[in-house]
């Protein structure tokens, strides 16, 4: 059975492999978004996949990678105090998160938050995707 430390080990493992793979599904969608916008601005017949059907995925995305960017920034401060409270405290040791405390809430918020976005633009994009395709073959 894993003790305290090895559990806390895999969880910042499994957070910031997550964090890694939102940022780069979100970034893929936009780069797919951005290849489909390109394509339909050169042609004369009409674009693949029209630009109002991408702007869900790229707004998903761009929000995906903002809520990531707050999660961080909302962690950067709520640690910044926690160190400045141990540094007049004089006493490391006992220094724990406060869950209720509302930068800690945001912050968690911000991490699941990033998650479902990355996951609906992403989901939103194959579908699009799915629907042009069968169009065009039909």
């Amino acid at each position: 059975m894993p003790d305290q430390k090895r559990l806390i080990e895999d969880l910042d493992y499994l957070s910031e492999t997550l964090s890694k793979r939102t940022r780069e599904i979100s970034a893929g969608v936009l780069l797919f978004c951005w290849a489909f916008l390109v394509e339909g601005s050169q042609k004369k017949a009409g674009a693949f996949i029209p630009a109002p059907m991408i702007a869900a995925p790229v707004i998903l995305s761009i929000l995906a990678i903002m809520a990531d960017l707050c999660q961080y920034l909302a962690g950067l401060i709520l640690t910044q105090r926690l160190l400045t409270k141990s540094v007049s405290e004089k006493n490391s040791s006992n220094i724990m998160y406060n869950r209720r405390n509302p930068l800690y809430r945001f912050r968690q918020a911000m991490f699941w938050g990033k998650l479902v976005l990355c996951l609906a633009a992403a989901t939103w994009l194959i579908v699009v995707l799915g629907d042009a395709t069968i169009n065009r073959v039909l």
